[in-house]
């Protein structure tokens, strides 16, 4: 019994710190997205949101950001790692800079995607990835899209509202393009 209580704990403290309960500071050097394959386009934003406000970050925030094959064309190239560095050297600068804690609030409003944002999020996601690979449009299958708005606060006021897109990419969970 004690084990099960220690692991239950374990993992909701794991859980917690790659949500981005509260990021006062927290690292999640090496930690990949957990909501990404999720059936939740919700989780994966709150998610996406809890690696742009807490150290070592950058892994869940590429993983959100590029298209898997951009970021196996990274890896092999030998670029993920410096990028993922660097993602993480600027995020820690920041948050030195601002010591206050943010904090996903809720989901305030959302749609789904028109084809004709569908259309657009594909040639993004092909601009974006051009320098670490040729992405063909045609075979980005957007399974479910939406236009996100969720608010956040900042040492616990209401800080401000952001949208962003969240597309289920071909089979390679939630992608989410900030606005």
């Amino acid at each position: 019994m004690k084990k099960t209580a220690v692991l239950l704990l374990v993992c909701g403290t794991v859980l917690c710190t790659a949500m981005g309960c509260k990021s006062g500071g927290k690292t999640l050097s090496g930690v990949k997205a957990s909501y990404q394959d999720g059936s939740s386009c919700d989780e994966a934003v709150k998610e996406y949101f809890g690696a742009m406000y807490t150290r070592g970050g950058g892994e869940i925030f590429y993983d959100y950001m590029f298209p898997d094959e951009a970021v196996e064309a990274m890896k092999t190239a030998g670029k993920y790692d410096k990028m993922v560095s660097n993602y993480n050297k600027s995020q820690e600068k920041s948050l030195k800079k601002d010591d206050a804690e943010y904090s996903f609030g809720k989901v305030t409003s959302s749609k789904e995607l028109t084809d004709e944002q569908k259309d657009t999020v594909r040639r993004y996601f092909v601009t974006v990835s051009a320098p670490y690979a040729a992405l063909d449009a045609e075979k980005l299958e957007i399974k479910e899209g939406y236009e996100l708005t969720f608010d956040y606060t900042k040492d616990g006021k209401k800080a401000a509202e952001k949208t962003v897109l969240a597309v289920r990419l071909n089979d390679e969970g939630w992608k989410v393009i900030t606005q």
